[in-house]
């Protein structure tokens, strides 16, 4: 049997992260994030429906196109484990997951800290999140302020 020596293919993602699509895709996110921060003010007992699943979806959004950044450089790392430039992507990806993470967290704290009869009323309209919401709230008792949490 003939060695060949494969590697996969992970052009339909990028070419690297030079590349001017995953640029762009890394300056999405970052407006993405900022959208988001932006409407930290909605976050009120009395956020509107429609609001709060928007907001949901945003932040499913983010994640999507994080996971795709970090999909990327994380196959291009596992390609050859001692690419040190690889390696370099990779560490800087886990610290934007980070520093994204802190910039969204205020959403989460609200979340647990929501008094029972609103969150009550949000998940019954919350459908597909349902689950995730409810398990985020099951956390309530291990959280702390915003400040210690980052």
């Amino acid at each position: 049997m003939e060695n060949i020596n494969l590697r996969w293919s992970l052009k339909d993602l990028f070419i690297s992260t030079d590349d001017a699509q995953y640029l762009h895709h890394s300056q999405v996110l970052e407006d993405l994030v900022s959208v988001f921060e932006k409407q930290r003010d909605e976050l009120t007992e009395a956020i509107q429906d429609d609001v709060f699943i928007q907001l949901i979806q945003q932040l499913e959004k983010i994640h999507e196109t994080f996971d795709i950044l970090y999909g990327f450089v994380g196959l291009k790392f596992h390609e050859n484990t001692q690419d040190q430039a690889a390696l370099a992507h990779l560490t800087r990806e886990e610290q934007k997951a980070a520093y994204i993470e802190n910039r969204c967290m205020f959403f989460t704290l609200w979340w647990k800290d929501l008094p029972r009869a609103a969150a009550e009323h949000l998940l019954a309209i919350s459908g597909d999140y349902h689950y995730w919401l409810e398990k985020l709230r099951s956390f309530k008792a291990h959280s702390l302020s915003e400040p210690e949490e980052m």
